[in-house]
């Protein structure tokens, strides 16, 4: 929301791309020109219905400078990195990461340890099983052997050997400013030392959940009869999340979803600011008008804690019923067989609860 507020009415590029990891390895266009896209025309760049950093093979490219991540070279005894990216065509060549130059060839994925270069050359040789333009890429080097996978199947590699340089680390493009990408760039993760194996599962297991799964889980199984939730569950569905009472002055107000399909709690912390909020209405999202509701205020269960700000459960926003009165009735009643299926996500405050 903030970009789009920003950038309204004309385009914006990237200039800085921040360092999540703390160790202040932030990447940066070295002009104007070099800057990648990030919302054009109107609307944010996205892949995949997730937000993502346009490089447009020319020009775009962003520096982390020389000798960056650490005193020592990346990848000095092992590492690992892992990346989401796109390409414009599938045969196009580019480069995601890379540190230094070589002379082998173009590169389309380049990671640097200790003296030796680790890539993968699209152009060399065939991705095995692999014909999307979308790539989850990991790789792995343990000090002795690699694994690579493009998006969950693994890959053979090929490692050559250069002479160890101090030349500076690019996203986009080769160190020298060269074999630029033409694609969407949404994430890079790069470790120091190696990860075991179940750690590298988990890893992509989790990016992508985040990357790849955005599909509304009423588009694939629909029928339900009910569907409550804080993510958008039906990509026809034109409602809000939820509806919310603040308790400094009992003003009530629909809080819908953000461009991810996720609760608006951006909006939801604005109109509660200060105060704490509670849901009147939860709409249901699956087209059969079931919404349920709580009209009477002491009964209505928490989103928003005044102090501590969005109610939360693992990170994701929740709604908080204390146990004792707290409930939401739906508006219709809703005809279940004895054959039926539920999905449910919660958290009891006691094992016994």
């Amino acid at each position: 929301s903030a970009i789009n507020t920003f950038c309204s009415g004309t385009s914006c590029t990237v200039y800085q791309w921040l360092d999540q990891s703390g160790n202040g390895n932030t990447a940066t266009a070295s002009a104007q020109a070099n800057e990648p896209t990030i919302y054009t025309g109107g609307a944010l760049v996205k892949e995949n219905g997730k937000v993502a950093v346009d490089f447009d093979g020319a020009n775009h490219w962003l520096d982390l400078g020389t000798n960056q991540l650490g005193n020592t070279e990346l990848f000095a005894d092992s590492g690992d990195a892992f990346s989401v990216y796109q390409y414009a065509t599938v045969d196009t060549q580019g480069t995601v990461f890379s540190k230094a130059v070589s002379t082998n060839g173009q590169r389309d994925y380049q990671l640097y340890y200790q003296n030796q270069w680790a890539y993968y050359i699209r152009g060399g040789f065939t991705l095995t099983g692999i014909t999307e333009k979308r790539m989850l890429a990991s790789f792995n080097w343990d000090g002795t052997t690699s694994n690579t996978s493009f998006n969950g199947t693994s890959q053979s590699i090929n490692i050559g050997t250069a002479v160890k340089s101090t030349q500076d680390i690019n996203i986009g493009s080769r160190s020298d400013g060269g074999f630029l990408l033409d694609g969407k760039n949404q994430e890079i993760i790069i470790y120091d030392s190696s990860k075991s194996a179940s750690d590298r599962t988990s890893i992509e297991s989790n990016v992508g959940d985040y990357f790849t799964q955005n599909t509304p889980l009423l588009d694939t199984y629909s029928g339900a009869a009910a569907a409550y939730s804080l993510r958008k569950l039906r990509s026809a569905y034109s409602g809000s999340a939820i509806r919310v009472r603040r308790a400094s002055d009992n003003t009530e107000s629909d809080v819908n979803f953000n461009v991810f399909g996720e609760l608006d709690t951006v909006s939801l912390a604005s109109f509660c600011s200060g105060t704490d909020g509670f849901v009147v209405k939860w709409y249901d999202q699956s087209g059969n008008a079931n919404d349920a509701t709580q009209t009477t205020a002491a009964k209505q269960p928490k989103i928003y804690d005044g102090t501590t700000g969005v109610v939360t459960e693992n990170g994701k926003p929740a709604v908080d019923f204390d146990g004792t009165d707290d409930a939401l009735n739906s508006s219709s009643s809703v005809s279940l067989p004895l054959d039926n299926a539920m999905a449910i996500v919660a958290k009891g405050i006691a094992t016994s609860t």
